[in-house]
């Protein structure tokens, strides 16, 4: 269910004169958790995965093996000794990586968490059952519309929040690693 499911809700509620609302206040708390996409975020993570398992165990592991023995004298020595500092480069790099995308999929597992819980309280919130003509009072149909507001309004504002500081981290780290010199 999602904020569009709950102000139809709402919705019904005004068409039996129970309840007003403005949709603009109710769906504001909702704004982060709706335009975030979190199978982007995961599509990213896999990316980088892939990426880090490329490049580590790709041609970049074994660049500087032995160049030197194929290239005799100061110049093959030297190049040996490029080879060995780039390689020794680019793993870290690679380890960096490798961090940064075990924090990017632990930063899609929590997200997930915290939607899969977002969207729970959405369906309760939108059950249509108490908009149902005749089922109860007035006052009680009254009651617990604002009671679901306030809740749908919590869900909204602690979900957003916990995107928001999720991504906050999870940036962080990334770009420190795409800030060096790598």
């Amino acid at each position: 269910m999602t904020i569009d499911d709950f102000v139809s809700v709402l919705v019904a509620g005004t068409r039996l004169g129970v309840i007003t609302f403005d949709e603009a206040t109710v769906r504001a708390p909702h704004h982060d958790v709706v335009a975030f996409d979190a199978a982007a975020l995961a599509a990213d993570a896999a990316r980088l995965r892939a990426v880090v398992t490329r490049l580590g165990t790709g041609a970049v592991r074994s660049v500087g093996g032995t160049l030197g023995d194929d290239w005799l004298g100061s110049g093959g020595r030297a190049a040996d000794a490029v080879a060995q500092t780039t390689t020794g480069r680019v793993a870290a790099a690679v380890a960096d990586l490798g961090m940064c995308a075990d924090e990017l999929a632990s930063a899609v597992t929590t997200i997930d968490d915290v939607l899969i819980r977002y969207r729970r309280v959405m369906t309760i919130v939108s059950d249509p059952a108490v908009v149902v003509p005749g089922t109860a009072s007035s006052d009680d149909v009254r009651t617990e519309l604002i009671a679901r507001m306030e809740y749908a309004n919590a869900a909204g504002r602690v979900a957003s929040a916990a995107l928001v500081d999720i991504a906050a981290l999870t940036a962080s780290s990334g770009e420190l690693v795409l800030a060096g010199d790598r």
